[in-house]
């Protein structure tokens, strides 16, 4: 494993100058035991000129680092375990580069390894999560928001070289609150784009730009849309584009690839926001008098019918008069006293003449109304 050499043993967990490297963290101190005197040691024969030649594995430089209150989750609770410090190591032309917890006396605590697809997840309140080698969840919390974006942004970037500069890479900075984006939604956001170069963040390519668009119409660059879809109000990303998809942004040269800061200020609901419940508006006055005056026409009917059903009769008449004059005939037909007959035929007029036209029916009254 590659050699490093670690900062003074001082409680600030600050890095010495010229990019200090953090080897001692890793170096083993193996010892032999036993009886010397049994020990057979071969003499040392000389060196192939190829082995000779052969070049060191690359050392892993200090990217980042800074000091940290870390919690170990264990048994479905988080053990505080005091303050850190956490470094990112790693190397552009191996593409090797690793997460490194690490006590001030030089004892590694945790290491995990950064690839392409490495889940960094920023939470809210300065917290951090991430996952080691072992898969043992860890929770950092930074001193501040600027050094948790800090810490963030080179994780980015870690992710980006890991993959040799070819993969479109989205890593969250902060987190925001609300609806996440979804398309069809107007969107207003911050952004600043920078080159990327040799693996660093180079030239600044544009600064605090104020950029609105619709998510889903493709009105940026190709690819944007799934850049910041899923995003927050209030929340960043950094977005990570290799050449294939950085050509053409802009007046950007087409043979670097560029690194994005979005942060998101508005957004606005769009298409596929779920419209309210609609609310009925109050009837109109007219309209309640109109209904109440055939709640109480209907009442009567029904007391009406109710009375005559107890002589074996239907009084609901037909729409059409000769149709209705037609079945009274057949009811007085299928009376078996005359008498009766003329008292039904008595009563029915009766009720016609108080009542008037209460028993139209329905299209009767829609045309008086």
């Amino acid at each position: 494993m590659a050699s490093f050499s670690i900062l003074d043993d001082s409680d600030d967990f600050s890095l010495g100058s010229g990019g200090a490297k953090l080897g001692a963290l890793f170096a083993s101190s193996s010892q032999q035991g036993g009886n010397e005197s049994l020990t057979y040691t071969r003499p040392e024969q000389p060196r192939p000129k190829q082995a000779a030649d052969a070049k060191a594995p690359a050392a892993l430089n200090v990217v980042h680092a800074v000091a940290v209150s870390v919690l170990k989750y264990v048994n479905g609770a988080y053990e505080n375990k005091g303050k850190l410090g956490c470094a990112i190591l790693g190397s552009a032309a191996s593409r090797e580069y690793k997460i490194l917890l690490y006590m001030a006396n030089k004892q590694p605590v945790a290491e995990a390894a950064i690839t392409s697809s490495f889940r960094y997840i920023p939470a809210e309140n300065n917290y951090a999560q991430f996952y080691d080698n072992s898969q043992q969840a860890w929770s950092m919390l930074f001193d501040s928001d600027a050094h948790a974006v800090a810490f963030a942004k080179q994780i980015a970037l870690a992710r980006f070289n890991a993959s040799g500069a070819s993969e479109y890479i989205k890593q969250d900075l902060s987190v925001g609150t609300g609806n996440a984006i979804a398309s069809g939604d107007s969107v207003g956001v911050k952004y600043a784009s920078w080159l990327i170069q040799d693996g660093k963040i180079a030239a600044e390519f544009d600064s605090d730009k104020s950029f609105k668009f619709e998510l889903g119409r493709g009105q940026f660059f190709r690819g944007w849309d799934d850049g910041v879809t899923g995003m927050k109000k209030g929340s960043s990303r950094m977005l990570c584009l290799p050449t294939s998809v950085s050509a053409g942004v802009g007046k950007s040269p087409p043979s670097y690839p560029l690194a994005f800061e979005v942060e998101v200020k508005k957004i606005k609901a769009g298409k596929g926001e779920e419209a309210p419940e609609p609310v009925a508006a109050p009837a109109p006055a007219a309209s309640r008098e109109r209904a109440e005056s055939l709640s109480a026409e209907e009442s009567q009917k029904q007391k009406l019918i109710e009375r005559m059903s107890k002589m074996g009769h239907s009084m609901i008449p037909s729409n059409d008069s000769a149709d209705n004059h037609s079945n009274n005939n057949n009811n007085m037909n299928n009376m078996n006293n005359n008498n009766q007959q003329q008292q039904f035929q008595n009563q029915n007029q009766q009720f016609q003449n108080q009542q008037g036209n209460q028993f139209m029916n329905p299209q009767q009254q829609q045309q008086q109304f």
